[in-house]
């Protein structure tokens, strides 16, 4: 009974370490356009980090390899290896002579990279995700999907928005102008432009909402990505012990 008692503590225990779990947001971050150039001491190899957002920093890695795929050793580099910033024409070099006394045949580099800044989302639940989306639309569909492009949704409506309140500040303009104006023609104008600016300011308010009515129902089909990761547990009783028992799943 009390390894029963206890097993249940330490699966409770488990499980509310596993909730407050995080999703790291795959980058697109790619590193391209490596070249490199022969001098007599030493070998200057160039490279782009491309696609990572100005904030995000990585460590680099670098391997040279004969035509024939041997690897050679590396010990004797320098530049831009540990916490670099993206951009292009990054460059490392490589003392040649410290480690090798000659080349037998052409060689290749490969250059990969560690992300040291990963992009972190706290996974949400639906009615969290209807209440971030309330306050900026796309908010919550970016928080279960990991998806940037929602977040224009918020900017688009609140957009809509200034621009309806703008348009309607100027018709209540174009409206006390029309009531004090004297001018039959004149009259005439600014009641026109003023209906107009009413009607403008409706469309804008109209579609700010529908973004947040289309926000809702993404929200409703969206597949939350962050909380159905590629981890599944599973609790079992024993037939034999009557322990619990936990399984775990990792899909690949």
């Amino acid at each position: 009974m009390r390894k029963n008692i206890l097993m249940g503590i330490l699966l409770a225990l488990f499980f509310a370490t596993v909730a407050k779990a995080q999703y790291e947001v795959p980058t697109k971050a790619i590193i391209s356009n490596v070249r490199f150039n022969v001098y007599t001491e030493n070998v200057i190899i160039a490279f782009d980090i491309l696609n990572a957002r100005i904030i995000d920093r990585f460590d680099v890695n670098i391997k040279a390899f004969y035509n024939d795929g041997k690897e050679l050793p590396m010990y004797s580099i320098y530049g831009d290896l540990k916490n670099v910033t993206p951009g292009e024409n990054k460059t490392i070099t490589w003392d040649i002579g410290m480690d090798l006394e000659r080349l037998d045949d052409l060689i290749y580099f490969e250059v990969s990279a560690e992300l040291l800044t990963p992009e972190i989302i706290k996974p949400v639940k639906k009615t969290k995700a209807y209440l971030y989306s309330t306050l900026f639309p796309g908010w919550g569909t970016y928080n279960l999907t990991a998806n940037k492009y929602h977040l224009t949704k918020g900017v688009v409506s609140y957009g809509l928005i200034i621009a309806s309140i703008s348009s309607k500040l100027k018709s209540d303009k174009y409206y006390d102008d029309y009531l004090n104006s004297l001018d039959f023609k004149e009259r005439n104008n600014l009641y026109e432009d003023a209906d107009n600016r009413q009607k403008l300011a409706g469309a804008f308010a109209i579609g700010a909402v529908s973004i947040w009515l289309l926000e809702y129902v993404n929200i409703y089909f969206a597949e939350n990505k962050v909380l159905n990761s590629n981890m599944e547990l599973g609790v079992n009783i024993d037939k034999v012990s009557g322990l619990p028992v936990m399984s775990l799943n990792l899909k690949f």
